[in-house]
């Protein structure tokens, strides 16, 4: 039996016993630790209650950790100024009705500063949940409410018929103005915005602001001569406006205030692989060739024309790391086509289509060569070399700064020389020096000193500026030696062998621009963006190509309305630097309404050093998903095959830029260098030095990782406590934000974290059920599939107690040597091979030596997918989060056979650990709930100021999710010792913020204005509409009344205002002024691409007066509005 209240080990004892020793110190770390490290990241999206509508099309899921946080309650009446049939069929789901309500709900609040500014929503939805279609929804609630203008910005002019389209799906034809802008319209200047205030109104401007793609705004600074221009431009124009309802709308932003929602399209039916792409021996030499080159040749000779020369070392050097790391990146994508054309030609040929990411198009480096490369295909890689090595390697002599300095601080001290021989003859003249002969030999020294220092002085400037004109006589001049070193250098780069550049190698081994829809950008092919991607949609290419340009709001997913049904299989052939525009470019196949979910497939080389690339982006997508999700994994898990442990399948494998992943290099050079980092070798070494540099920073990173889950210092993320808790106190509101008015809440909730007896047998059984059927599976050639299905042992396997016994049975005797490895044998049994050497397989464990005086229990399983360790579970303490190799365990611990022996042990320990005490089952947990992130440093400083005198598992500030009562509550573990601290400084943060005795204002919500919504629905007239049949019921109609008593009546050549027919022609010119203004309004409205010209044969009446509707396709691009311009989406006029 467990003593309630084990002692801790005396240094004799641990002397004695070291197993007993490192067994309590584990037990000290279980202590600490509550719960299991949440291995849901996402969980299925489910509307409030009480919101209307059908559930969205596409399978949505949401960040567990936002899931565990209720949205408030909507009370907004979003419904009074929507068209029920916008509900009813599923134009808005019940997704979209609850975002688009609280929207407009948060869009109530004005915040007490000065000027008072009205609060702001982010909508966070991943890329193809239908951000568009929100938009248009919040538009038309405000012009349902009689605001008339407004604003959507977005990043590119291409979106602009997106904007239309989703407008128009909810019939909003908005003929009060909606303009669209790109963010580079608004940041070309302060004349620009001042346009768009004045549009707007100026500060009384009460509509919306919608900031798509809201990314393309990021880096503030704080200060605008540190910022983008971009982002400077919005933030100005938010503060010109600031009663503007202001929605950010982006898959990859983030905001720490205002109100933010996120959910994103599930990946439960896309697949994700991990595929290597190893370098030929051919390839191998070529980036041997290449490595050799930069660090043998290049760089020495770099160095020493800097020194000769008198360049700038420092800049010279770090450009030419900046070059290396770009060529060797570029050179691994060139390397990995000739793997990419065979993944595309498999695709196609099973079926599928083909997306292929990348973020280089070498479109610079092409317009440096010219008309040289005469249609063949040139090389990036070496004309990146090329140009590095023409444009910064030292030929002319540089002025000598130092020699400048030098000169500086000759004259100073022949200055201070000259005052000195001054001041001595002065004393030398005085009356007292002279005395006595002594005295006045003394002062005839001092003079003769101060002169002859003088004069040293004097000479020293003589000589400084003598060499200070000759060197800026030589400055500017050419080095004779550093020209012959350049030659020789760019003659040896030009017989590298080097690939092709990538982008067009693929074309052109994928059929041409005639099968390969190219949206990259290029000046050559920018028009054609659209057109390329509607000819991939209709079928007409099965290959597109995306990189930055076309990585933004674009959608080549399998759209149910779309001609081209294929699955597309996404190829990542160059992750870019930035997370967000990674999340972006996969976001272009994996959409809402799509009949397939792509296959995402990343190609990777051998070389170890490109993993420094991916290690990049993936630690920015863990910063991602912590701000925008909750969870630091949760952007990373939403392209993962939800499988962490796995590395091959795994971004997440590539984050090596942690605290950890430097420790581990840290140890490394500690080990092979004597802490001696210049002798590392750099990213410029041949292929198998770099392999095995990296095997051994991997091995060393798995000990750093598997040392500090043992000592518990490895944090993993959000928490789960899915013991039995109970809340023992209300929530209590212990914060409110003075701006926004957001709000922290204390909760008290004890926990029970023992495991019965019958639980931990059941955990047993669950394990045996999951290895008897992957024996079964692994017999009929199907390991794979069911191996995630026994992955989850350690959590029950998802099996119930009944149906696991029943797979036992069923399984006869084909479960047998599973469960002879497991120890699953029947009461009375004994198993065979019991021992040191046994095999690892899950049971119920006694420790072989008494610690405390007593024998210690506990259940052992394998870990999922890491079966040569074990996953501990005690009966006082429950899951243990840090596990042991079964070799250690079973030096330590003996089976117990039959399981049901341990039986009465178990209890006891269970029973008698029912207390609050050290190595209890049950713990009393202070939670803060509610908006934390912007509090968490005010936390983290009040418990380090206590951390003296708090245990380990109050010092731990983590984030916790607790179940109680079939909701979860997420928060931030906190002392309850120092909440009255807390207060206090949370009083002080508030103060120091500004904070101000104003309230928080809610605007009630503006009525629906019935003529404003019909506006907003109606219509706008078209030459079709102008001269279409009316129904028979309107065949006696006055003259002039016409639809709404506005169109003249009559048919198409039908009789006008007096029964007299009219020529189409003379319709046109009218008589009247309104029918005239609204005949030009009408042509206006249509797009220019579908005004027919003139033919030989006269004019085609019927052609010149099709309507193209906004779903008929893009204007071509000889007609496409320019990007520089705000556009009117509906006003004849334009801006």
């Amino acid at each position: 039996m467990i003593p309630a209240q084990p002692p801790p080990p005396s240094d004799g004892d641990a002397a004695a016993d070291p197993d007993a020793a490192a067994e309590a110190r584990r037990q000290q770390l279980d202590e600490a630790n509550l719960g299991v490290v949440s291995e849901e990241l996402f969980v299925s999206f489910e509307a409030a209650a009480e919101t209307p509508g059908l559930p969205h099309p596409a399978d949505v899921a949401e960040p567990a950790s936002l899931a565990a946080t209720p949205p408030p309650q909507c009370t907004y009446p979003l419904l009074d100024a929507l068209p029920s049939n916008l509900v009813s069929s599923g134009a808005l789901s019940s997704l979209q009705l609850q975002f688009v309500g609280l929207a407009c709900q948060r869009h109530l609040t004005v915040m007490p500063t000065d000027p008072p500014t009205r609060a702001g929503f982010f909508l966070g939805d991943g890329a193809g949940v239908g951000k568009g279609r929100q938009l248009a929804a919040v538009i038309l609630d405000s012009l349902a409410r009689g605001r008339p203008r407004h604003i959507w910005f977005s990043s590119s002019a291409d979106l602009r018929n997106d904007a239309i389209r989703d407008l128009t799906d909810l019939g909003c034809h908005c003929p009060a103005g909606v303009l669209f802008s790109t963010y580079a319209t608004l940041a070309r200047g302060s004349s620009r915005l001042s346009q768009l205030v004045a549009w707007c109104g100026g500060l009384a401007f009460d509509g919306c602001l919608l900031f798509d793609e809201c990314h393309k705004a990021k880096n503030w600074t704080g200060k605008e001569e540190t910022s983008s221009k971009v982002a400077a431009a919005v933030r100005e124009l938010q503060r010109a406006l600031p009663l503007a309802r202001v929605v950010y709308c982006s898959a990859t932003g983030a905001s720490d205030s205002g109100l933010s929602l996120a959910c994103t399209t599930t990946c439960l039916c896309a697949e994700f692989e991990l595929k290597e792409a190893p370098l030929s021996a051919e390839q191998a030499s070529a980036f041997d060739a290449a490595a050799a080159f930069w660090s043998q040749q290049l760089l020495p000779a770099l160095e020493a024309a800097a020194e000769r020369t008198g360049a700038q070392a420092g800049a010279t050097v770090r450009a030419f790391w900046g070059a290396h790391q770009r060529f060797f990146r570029q050179l691994c994508v060139g390397f990995k086509v000739p793997a990419l054309v065979a993944e595309v030609r498999a695709a196609l040929g099973s079926g599928s289509c083909v997306v292929v990411g990348l973020q280089s198009t070498g479109e610079a480096a092409l317009e440096r060569v010219g008309d040289s490369a005469s249609g063949e295909l040139y090389s990036l890689c070496a004309e990146m070399l090329r140009s590095f090595i023409a444009h910064n390697f030292p030929t002319t002599r540089h002025a000598d700064k130092e020699l400048a300095k030098s000169l500086a601080k000759a004259e100073a001290a022949a200055a201070r020389a000259i005052e000195a021989h001054a001041a001595a003859r002065a004393a030398a003249a005085r009356p007292e020096a002279s005395r006595s002969a002594t005295a006045r030999a003394e002062a005839a020294e001092a003079v003769r000193g101060a002169a002859a220092m003088a004069a040293a002085a004097a000479a020293a400037v003589q000589r400084l500026r003598a060499e200070a004109a000759a060197d800026a006589e030589a400055a500017g001049q050419a080095d004779p030696e550093c020209e012959v070193a350049k030659a020789r250098l760019l003659q040896a780069a030009a017989e590298l062998e080097l690939p092709p550049a990538a982008l067009d190698l693929l074309i052109d081994e994928c059929g041409g621009a005639a099968a390969v829809a190219e949206m990259t950008g290029r000046k050559a092919r920018v028009a054609l963006n659209v057109t390329e991607r509607n000819a991939f949609m209709d079928g007409k290419k099965l290959v597109a190509v995306i990189s930055d340009a076309a990585s933004t709001g674009i959608s080549l997913h399998a759209d149910a309305r779309s001609a081209n049904q294929r699955r597309r299989v996404h190829i990542t052939l160059e992750l870019a630097w930035s997370a967000d525009k990674a999340v972006q470019q996969l976001g272009r196949s994996h959409r809402a309404n799509q009949t397939s979910a792509p296959r995402y497939v990343l190609l990777c080389t051998d070389v170890g050093g490109e993993a420094r690339f991916g290690s990049s982006v993936a630690r920015k997508l863990e910063a991602m998903g912590a701000l925008t999700k909750g969870d630091r994994r949760a952007e990373i898990g939403s392209l993962d095959t939800l499988d962490v442990d796995t590395a091959p399948s795994s971004l997440d494998t590539f984050n090596l830029d942690t605290a950890w992943g430097r420790k581990a290099l840290k140890a490394l050079l500690a080990a092979a260098y004597a802490g001696d980092s210049s002798v590392l070798p750099h990213l410029a070494a041949d292929s198998a030095a770099i392999e095995q540099l990296f095997d051994l920073f991997a091995a060393a990173l798995r000990e750093v990782v598997s040392a500090a889950k043992r000592d518990g210092r490895y944090d993993a993320g959000v928490a789960d406590i899915s013991a039995g808790a109970r809340l023992l106190e209300p929530e209590a509101l212990i914060w409110r934000d003075p701006i926004t008015g957001a709000r922290a809440h204390a909760a008290t909730v004890e926990v029970d974290r023992g495991v019965s007896f019958a639980d931990a047998l059941s955990k047993l059984r669950s394990w045996r059920a999951a290895a008897a059927a992957a024996k079964r599976n692994t017999d009929g050639g199907d390991a794979a599939a069911d191996s995630r299905e026994g992955g989850g042992a350690e959590e029950g396997g998802g099996v119930e107690a009944g149906e696991e016994e029943a797979c036992v049975e069923e399984a006869g005797e084909e479960a047998a040597p599973a469960a002879a490895r497991s120890g699953d044998v029947e009461d009375g049994e004994e198993e065979e091979g019991e021992g040191e050497g046994e095999e690892e397989g899950g049971g119920i464990f006694r420790s072989r030596r008494p610690q405390y005086g007593e024998h210690l229990l506990l259940l052992a399983l394998p870990k999922a997918r890491e079966p040569h360790m074990a996953v501990l579970t005690r009966p006082n303490t429950g899951l243990s989060l840090y596990e042991e190799a079964w070799t250690d365990l079973h030096r330590k611990y003996a089976r117990v056979l039959p399981p049901s022996a341990a039986e009465a042990d178990w209890t006891a320990a269970y029973n008698g650990a029912c207390n609050e005490r050290i190595g209890g089952r049950l713990t009393r947990i202070q939670l803060i709930t509610g908006s934390t992130l912007p509090m968490l440093p005010v936390l983290e400083e009040v418990a380090k100021k206590h951390s003296a005198n708090l245990t380990a598992r109050d010092r731990a500030v983590g984030a916790v999710r607790v179940i109680l009562d079939g909701r979860r509550l997420l928060g931030v573990r906190f002392a309850r010792s120092c909440m009255a601290d807390l207060k206090e400084e949370l009083l002080k943060w508030n103060l120091a913020r500004g904070a101000t005795h104003r309230k928080v204002e809610t605007e009630p919500a503006a009525p629906v204005d019935p003529k404003a919504l019909a506006r907003a629905l109606r219509p706008p007239a078209t030459i079709t509409s102008f001269f279409a049949a009316r129904p028979a019921s309107q065949a006696a109609a006055p003259a002039g009344t016409g639809t709404g008593g506005k169109q003249p009546a009559g048919g198409r050549g039908g009789a006008g205002a007096g029964g007299k027919k009219r020529s189409v022609l003379d319709m046109m010119k009218g008589s009247s002024s309104s029918s005239s203004a609204a005949a030009s309004s009408a042509l206006a409205a249509v797009p220019k691409a579908t005004k027919a010209p003139k033919a030989s044969g006269g004019l085609d009446v019927r052609s010149f007066f099709t309507s193209k509707s906004a779903d008929s396709g893009p204007r071509s691009p000889a007609t496409r509005p320019s990007s520089e311009e705000p556009i009117d989406l509906t006003s004849p006029g334009g801006d």
